[in-house]
């Protein structure tokens, strides 16, 4: 009699992990199904027979999504990669206003933060997130801001135009918002530094920030200008969360990073490649006051 309820159990345990394993497996192909059929609204072609065919793995497929805040109506900058799928680059264009205050772009876009939302699907914490989040602040704000739409990362392949002068790839999209909106008051290049945490991330009042570094390009006849404006809204933010200044010129830097076409072009680097998004985003909440303090005051 013992041992037939034994067996009776592990009969009833077998059976209660199948179904367990058959649920999960139900979820996964599920949330591959919906994930693929978003995506497919957002490229606007069929994609789901290729992505099973193929198998869906992190080197198969990668995204980046653009505007977390927001995480249903997002846009998604979606680039397959293998062989049977065409590059696909779709950015949403995120602007708060017809007549921004400030532009925001990434010159190198591709720089990302610790960490990612779906491992499995290679879905990363990049700058442009974090572009995306400053203009969402400011809006809450009333800054008018505009994100850059365009990929620079992209255009400069159709340039053929190597990593180490992705700045010439920018400017060619800084030049053309300055024609495009009269009102600019603040041009900002935000970049990730590369640098241990300890040196990165600052806790105030128990909570953690990425530290946001000034970087100006001293190789150009606008430097002052950019120096005085780097300075005054270093001076707008704790000072537990900056790293302060620091000056570049050509023998040790690029020099000048654009920031010759406009007195008010700032570069900041926020955080570092093992900063959470999290620490990025605090920052960013910080640097969106600070930036309305700095166009009011001025």
């Amino acid at each position: 009699m013992g041992k037939f309820i034994a067996k009776k159990k592990i009969k009833l345990n077998f059976k209660t992990l199948a179904l367990v394993s058959i649920g999960v497996l139900s979820l996964i192909v599920t949330f591959n199904v919906l994930l693929i059929s978003y995506v497919e609204k957002i490229v606007g072609s069929s994609l789901g027979g290729s992505l099973f065919t193929n198998g869906l793995s992190a080197n198969k497929i990668s995204v980046d999504i653009l505007n977390p805040k927001d995480f249903l109506s997002m846009g998604l900058n979606v680039i397959f990669k293998n062989d049977y799928l065409s590059e696909v680059n779709r950015v949403k264009n995120h602007s708060n206003s017809n007549d921004p205050e400030v532009y925001i772009y990434n010159t190198h876009e591709s720089e990302a933060y610790a960490g990612s939302l779906i491992e499995s699907y290679n879905i990363k914490y990049t700058v442009k997130i974090a572009s995306y989040l400053l203009s969402d602040y400011l809006k809450d704000l009333e800054v008018p801001s505009y994100v850059e739409e365009a990929s620079i990362d992209e255009f400069s392949e159709t340039l053929g135009v190597p990593d180490a002068t992705l700045y010439d790839a920018s400017r060619t999209f800084v030049t053309k918002r300055i024609n495009d909106f009269a009102n600019l008051k603040l041009l900002i290049d935000i970049h990730r530094d590369s640098v241990p945490k300890e040196t990165s991330t600052a806790s105030i009042d128990g909570k953690s920030y990425a530290k946001v570094l000034f970087v100006v390009g001293m190789s150009h006849d606008k430097s002052v200008l950019n120096k005085k404006n780097a300075e005054k809204l270093n001076s707008l933010l704790d000072p537990a969360l900056t790293r302060g200044i620091i000056e570049k010129t050509t023998e040790d830097g690029n020099g000048i990073y654009n920031q010759d076409l406009s007195g008010n072009a700032v570069l900041i680097e926020i955080g570092g490649n093992e900063n959470t998004m999290e620490e990025v985003d605090n920052t960013l909440k910080l640097l969106a006051t600070a930036i309305f303090k700095y166009l009011r005051e001025s």
